[in-house]
Parts: structure tokens; sequence; C-alpha cells
């Protein structure tokens, strides 16, 4: 009986090919986002080369839960991510995508001009080799492991936000950000390494409910590390090291 089962599933795949892709959602080309996209226990795919282009402050532009996310940017092909509004401000409480309990990667992306370009929950991602350029931020994370890899934060409210997790934050270039790191509150362990600051307001930052101390140590500042600490404000519980400091900008090769 379970080999003719398996013999009858094993027909209807090669009747119907689709079905073992049914949860696959595939975006490219020119994507207009004028009301919410919700995404649950599917694979979303966006091809090299495509744009995102969201017109209007959702909460959630694009949801995605219980999934998975990639995003197959190129050098030569990049995706772009950017929204566009009325007003043209940025909203501290709108996210471009809002990723829960999920996992994937997003390479090659070029994120321009949103409120936050990514809003990730309890997920495993790997970010790399993108650009965040002019948003109110570039990533805020809750839980979860999360790899920040070799991109660009530049000209953004906050480069990167986080609480009660521990990403991994390497080989990244954080430039003219008001704030570029900022650890908001339980954080135990963390890893930031081998990053260049330039020209911050502040290259990291704890919140005021954050506890245990941080080890920034062997990143680049081009100029003296601005950081915001109980050296800084006695009311602080956290403390920032950053030495021994790197003496050139590392090598992403």
């Amino acid at each position: 009986m379970l080999k003719k089962t398996f013999f009858c599933f094993l027909c209807l795949l090669a009747i119907f090919p689709y079905l073992s892709y049914a949860e696959d959602v595939v975006l490219e080309g020119r994507i207009i986002i004028q009301k919410p996209l919700f995404y649950e226990n599917k694979k979303v795919v966006i091809k090299s080369g495509s744009e995102i282009v969201v017109e209007g402050d959702f909460e959630h532009a694009v949801h995605i839960k219980n999934g998975s996310i990639e995003i197959n940017g190129t050098a030569q092909n990049p995706v772009l991510v950017v929204t566009k509004t009325a007003s043209g401000e940025h909203h501290e409480d709108k996210n471009v995508f809002f990723v829960e309990n999920s996992e994937g990667y997003i390479f090659n992306t070029h994120f321009i001009n949103n409120n936050w370009a990514l809003h990730i929950h309890f997920s495993n991602l790997l970010v790399k080799n993108c650009l965040f350029d002019r948003n109110y931020g570039g990533i805020r994370l809750t839980g979860g492991n999360m790899n920040v890899e070799q991109n660009v934060f530049s000209n953004n409210e906050i480069g990167v936000r986080f609480l009660n997790s521990k990403p991994n934050i390497e080989k990244n270039l954080f430039n003219k950000n008001r704030i570029a790191i900022f650890i908001r509150e339980g954080v135990e362990a963390t890893s930031i390494l081998r990053n260049g600051f330039y020209k911050n307001g502040y290259d990291i930052y704890t919140g005021f409910f954050q506890s245990g101390s941080i080890n920034a140590a062997n990143n680049f500042f081009f100029e003296n590390a601005k950081v915001f600490d109980s050296t800084v404000d006695n009311s602080m519980q956290s403390k920032i090291t950053v030495e021994p400091l790197l003496d050139n900008f590392p090598d992403w090769h």
C-alpha cells in the first residue's frame, strides 16, 4: 500500500511539476507596492536586477512569516528597494521588509530612501554586500542569529539597532549616520569586528536599559571613536570597550 501511494505521488509530480514549488513566490522586474504584501509559510525569492518601489508609508510593506527570503542581487545587477511618499519624510514605526521566524539571505541589494529597510524578528539571516543609504534605519533586529557582513550604511538616522539578540556585525562601513550601531538592551554577547567608522554622530550607542558591557575591539575608526555609554552619562549601565583598535581599514577580500 505504501509503495502504491508513493508511486501515485511521483505520477502527480510528473504531470504537475509545479506542485513541489507551490509555496514559492518569485518576484522580478519592477514591482510597485501600493498595499501591504503578506506571505506565510512560503519562500519569497527576489531575482537580480529587480526594483521594489513602495508607494506609501506602511507598517510592513512586505511581511514574511514562518518562511524564507532570498534576495539574489549581484554586483552587476543589484536589487533596488526604494520608498516613495507624498511627504518624502521618514518614519521610525514604518518598515519595508518585516521578517519573523524565518531564514534566508539578502545579497547585493540597495536600500535607498526608505523608513526602516529591514525589521527582523527571531530569524536567521545573512545580509551581505548591501547598501543602506538615506533611510530612517538600515536593520532593526530582535532575537535570532543574524550575520551582517560587508555592507555600507551611509546617511541613515540609525545603521543597525538590536535588542535581546547577538548578531555578528563584521567588515561593514558606517559612514555619516546619526548613530551607526545602537545596542538597545538585553544584549549579553555580540560580535562587532573589523568594521570601519567614519564621521558618524555616534559610532556605537547603548540604550539606558542595556546592562552588560560591550566589547567592540578590533575595529577601525577614521577619527576618535564616538561612543555613548557610562563614561559619557553616569546614569548608563553599560560600558563600551573599543581597544585595541585596528591600524587600517579592514581588507574585505
